[in-house]
């Protein structure tokens, strides 16, 4: 039983070019504009065609122009419709910061001592637990600050902030496992906002291509002398990343086959490419379509989405943002932007109802300086991973004593 790993590694096209050019017309044609080659019976297909009859052999691959101006093909093997066993499509996603706040004004000192303790979700870093303390928040601040510099942290895509009584943490969304589990003294209040991880950044692209060079043996790692392929992905880009699972049987074997398509940049061109797959192989398995960005976002003072224009420090408000045209089920990421030096604080929900007021737990107005602007930041996403654009209109509210 044989298990392959093919990765693809193509760029989408300008907008303006068409479905029908959307796909490679030739090997020099794939390595001169980065597009998807799809041949049927050995015949190269153009990105519009549906015909998808049972028995014609369809291979998928992409060509490269390296830097030494030779050309690199990177393909499938042969296969027909009835060999496909899944697919699915997940588009690129930046994935969203996390935002967690823990009051410690009520918090029992042990020793003395304020404690913080970071946890990984998935339970099997290394060192996939750091516990941090001092005297005083900005002590313990001071501790985990050092130790990040030092290269010493598990948590590097985590930041810390302290107002007063309270350390807010920023985390960074990284390729995977981006969410923290926080905890500290007894009497510590926390509210949260979980961090979402990337999809199709380059680093994850890289890591499915050099997959593919292992098991089609282009990567000598044991080897000597060591070979290490010249990389298709470009720097800056994310990547759609279409995956087609075969099951194939090849004389008395089974062969198993997974084909990873890379497309850089799909979203700037209407997802064509990924339409090109679908009408090619007969698949409807990909949700190209990006949620309508959200019509309004208003601050609030409560979760009936009463209007506030402005929060008062003294009354260490919490802060509701209203949001009008969301699309049900997808994730809203709501981000709080201060004009100040405060940083942005990002928590993301479930829609329910596409007039709905949401509670940013981690922001209250007693940790902003009086006199700043706030604005009320809304992004969609859904199921997909398609991304929304940025709310029509965008909400701001100032900070009073």
């Amino acid at each position: 039983m044989n298990n392959l790993i093919t990765t693809i590694v193509v760029e989408a096209q300008d907008g303006a070019t068409t479905q029908a050019n959307i796909t490679a017309t030739s090997v020099a044609d794939s390595a001169s504009t980065g597009k998807l080659m799809i041949q049927r019976d050995g015949v190269f297909a153009t990105g519009e065609l549906t015909d998808t009859t049972a028995n014609q052999l369809i291979k998928l691959s992409g060509a490269t122009t390296m830097s030494n101006g030779t050309v690199s093909v990177m393909g499938s093997s042969e296969f027909k419709l009835a060999d496909i066993a899944s697919a699915n499509y997940q588009a690129a996603n930046a994935g969203t910061q996390g935002s967690y706040s823990l009051n410690y004004a009520n918090a029992v000192a042990l020793g003395g001592q304020l404690f913080l303790r970071l946890e990984r979700r998935d339970g099997i870093g290394i060192n996939d637990s750091e516990t941090y303390s001092g005297e005083t928040l900005t002590q313990l601040k001071a501790e985990f600050d050092a130790r990040v510099a030092a290269n010493l942290s598990e948590f590097s895509n985590v930041s810390l902030s302290v107002v007063t009584n309270t350390l807010q943490l920023l985390v960074g969304a990284l390729d995977n496992n981006s969410d923290v589990l926080v905890s500290g003294n007894d009497g510590v209040v926390i509210t949260l906002g979980n961090a979402v991880d990337k999809r199709g950044s380059l680093t994850q692209a890289q890591a499915l291509e050099k997959s593919g060079f292992i098991t089609q043996g282009a990567y000598n790692q044991y080897g000597f002398p060591i070979v290490i392929p010249e990389t298709s992905t470009g720097a800056n880009q994310d990547y759609g990343i279409y995956t087609i699972e075969l099951r194939k049987t090849v004389g008395r074997r089974i062969v198993f086959e997974t084909i990873k398509i890379l497309i850089a940049d799909d979203e700037a061109n209407g997802q064509k490419t990924v339409n090109a797959i679908q009408n090619l192989l007969g698949l409807s398995v990909a949700d190209v379509t990006v949620p309508t960005a959200v019509t309004s976002t208003a601050f609030a003072s409560d979760s009936a989405g009463t209007t506030a224009t402005s929060f008062s420090i003294a009354a260490a408000a919490d802060i509701f943002v209203k949001v009008v045209g969301a699309e049900v089920g997808a994730t809203i990421a709501i981000t709080i932007v201060s004009d100040g030096s405060e940083v942005d604080v990002t928590e993301s929900f479930t829609v329910a109802t596409t007039t709905e007021t949401f509670q940013i737990a981690a922001a209250t107005s007693d940790l902003y300086a009086e006199g700043v602007e706030l604005t009320a930041q809304a992004v969609l996403t859904d199921a997909a991973g398609n991304v929304s654009a940025a709310a029509s209109t965008e909400g701001t509210a100032d900070i009073a004593a």
